[in-house]
């Protein structure tokens, strides 16, 4: 994990906003930075971590649910942040951007998961998700992502696979103010409880879209113990001291986005943010000796957008 998901791509993303409106006029970021430092992209979005920005679209009005077609978007997110959450050494990922989504209520892609919305009315939105947390590699630290940068901070401690996260989302909010929460516990990498929380304040200038807000994350100990606790194993072979944190808050900050249409079906995502690793998680041998609770982070995305018109 890293920064915290943004800490979850975090919860949000490039293609996001022309592609997938909601009837509030915003649409979900899964913040690729809260979801990466945390760890969805890096076993570190964080959802992310999860922004919301200004749909483009959507600021036309209409109904949620109007336009019941398929629509798909591909690009590539370089991101550049902590190697893993609560490392000081700073790398570059290349993570593919990928979506789909049907209509205004089914959605699913790499940043985000794959996820329906059952509740899905112009205030409140509901539903299920499920996400990936990529693993973490002990010999660079890093995701198999990761194209540029290193740590040998890790050496002595074992890789941490991927983990399946599954739960639920509610989303609450207006045209410029929203709030999200959701809950998911892991399985694979980790089989802890994860809580990311954001809210955000999204706007309009011309054509591009500006979205910023709070987040944070929460969790047990069976997830914090996997990411910043120290084992036997792992004390004897680093020089640490052993380390059995609980659960509880794992990092607060913040996040900024800016999506801005290139043409019809180019769009580009700016992301950036800043999280502090708190808690249990804080004191941990690996970021109090080796790394460092201020993590930042910043993505710069590019998606290409096309669709299937619906049946008549």
């Amino acid at each position: 994990m890293k920064a915290a998901e943004e800490r979850r791509y975090a919860a949000s993303f490039t293609a996001s906003a022309p592609i997938r409106p909601n009837a509030s006029g915003v649409s979900s970021l899964c913040y690729f930075g809260f979801a990466m430092s945390q760890g969805y992209f890096r076993a570190a979005f964080a959802c992310v971590l999860i922004l919301s920005a200004p749909t483009l679209a959507a600021a036309q009005g209409g109904p949620p649910g109007k336009a019941e077609s398929w629509t798909f978007s591909a690009g590539v997110a370089p991101f550049f942040a902590p190697i893993y959450s609560g490392a000081d050494d700073y790398g570059l990922s290349l993570y593919p951007d990928l979506r789909v989504a049907y209509g205004d209520r089914f959605f699913a892609s790499v940043p985000e998961g794959i996820g329906y919305r059952v509740i899905n009315t112009r205030y409140l939105k509901a539903g299920p998700i499920a996400r990936i947390r990529f693993g973490r590699e002990s010999g660079t630290g890093g995701s198999p992502f990761l194209i540029a940068g290193e740590t040998d901070d890790l050496d002595g401690f074992s890789d941490v696979s991927a983990a399946g996260e599954f739960g639920g989302f509610v989303e609450f909010g207006g045209r410029y103010f929203s709030t999200r929460a959701e809950l998911r516990r892991g399985v694979g990498g980790h089989e802890g409880l994860v809580a990311d929380v954001s809210a955000s304040y999204s706007f309009r200038s011309g054509s591009t879209g500006f979205s910023m807000g709070p987040r944070a994350t929460l969790a047990g100990e069976d997830f914090i113990g996997v990411y910043y606790g120290v084992d036997q194993s792992a004390a004897s072979a680093s020089g640490l001291a052993a380390y059995d944190p609980g659960g509880g808050v794992v990092s607060y900050g913040a996040g900024a986005t800016l999506i801005r249409p290139l043409t019809d079906r180019l769009s580009l995502a700016v992301i950036a943010g800043y999280d502090r690793i708190a808690g249990d998680a804080a004191r941990s041998p690996l970021v109090r000796a080796r790394g460092d609770a201020d993590q930042i982070s910043l993505i710069v995305a590019f998606s290409w957008r096309f669709g299937v018109a619906p049946s008549r």
